[in-house]
């Protein structure tokens, strides 16, 4: 709707779209292929100009645009690799097997309640 207001959408257009029965969050890649419909269109009838490279050209940065499209979601979805997970988790626990024994020559037997301090942060 704020397309339509905006009169960067016709309602033809708006009513097409939602008779997709896309949902909402997937709009965005019909319109990019309407934009290669209508780059294709004004390339055939002369309005954009260009040589045989040209169409190519365009087709090949929409479909840069589409997997850069894709990745959002995966970037959103914050999905970490399993063995950086288990990594770290190595890492920390190793910390907190060894930290009483590094901190005991400094701070003597206070050294075991130090190291459950430093478990909860």
């Amino acid at each position: 709707k704020a397309l339509v207001d905006a009169g960067q959408l016709t309602q033809e257009e708006k009513e097409g779209l939602m008779g997709t029965g896309l949902p909402p969050n997937q709009y965005a890649y019909t319109l990019l292929v309407w934009v290669g419909i209508h780059c294709s269109m004004a390339l055939r009838n002369g309005v954009l100009c260009g040589g045989a490279g040209y169409e190519e050209n365009i087709f090949r940065q929409l479909a840069t645009l589409r997997a850069y499209m894709f990745d959002i979601d995966d970037f959103r979805a914050g999905r970490m690799q399993l063995a950086y997970v288990q990594l770290v988790q190595v890492l920390v626990d190793s910390l907190m097997l060894l930290s009483p024994f590094a901190l005991y020559p400094e701070c003597g037997i206070l050294s075991l309640p130090l190291v459950g301090t430093l478990t909860l942060f």
